[in-house]
This record gives structure tokens, sequence and C-alpha cells, in this order.
């Protein structure tokens, strides 16, 4: 398990969210 993942999968759930705004 690398956290690296865990971090993109936030940042790519933060831009969309951002994004949809």
């Amino acid at each position: 398990i690398n956290e690296s993942t865990d971090i993109l999968s936030f940042v790519t759930l933060t831009l969309g969210l951002t994004f949809q705004k």
C-alpha cells in the first residue's frame, strides 16, 4: 500500500469538487 496513492486520490477528489463549483 503506497501513501502516495491515497494522497493522489485525495487531491483528485478535492480538485474534482473544486472544478464542480
